[in-house]
């Protein structure tokens, strides 16, 4: 009686350890599908300190009343930087907060555009 209640709590265990292995596999990879990459995590960081800037500089010269897209000046700005070479690119870069990776900006770029239309 004691083997037969010992081996079904050591199945029942098993059982129980594959289902949960299944389920956090399977969160692993939703999480992995969901997560962002690096460069668009830098870029995330980089465009939330942008648009602080340009809402903290905008409330600085309007007290009143005034509508701002940084998107958009972030979008117009970064175009501007992609034919910018040398100190002016690097000066632009660091006030756009952009990644250093011109081929990862692009490519930020590339996937945000679409979700605009």
């Amino acid at each position: 009686m004691i083997k037969l209640i010992i081996y079904k709590q050591i199945t029942w265990t098993r059982h129980y350890c594959y289902y949960v292995m299944r389920c956090l596999s399977l969160l692993l990879v939703i999480f992995e599908v969901l997560s962002l990459s690096i460069a668009r995590k830098h870029f995330q960081k980089g465009y939330n300190e942008f648009t602080a800037d340009v809402y903290k500089k905008t409330l600085a010269i309007n007290s009143g009343n005034f509508i701002v897209c940084p998107l958009s000046v972030d979008i117009v700005l970064a175009l501007a930087e992609s034919g910018r070479r040398g100190k002016t690119a690097k000066e632009m870069k660091s006030a756009l907060r952009l990644p250093k990776n011109r081929k990862q900006i692009h490519k930020i770029f590339r996937n945000i555009t679409p979700c605009l239309d």
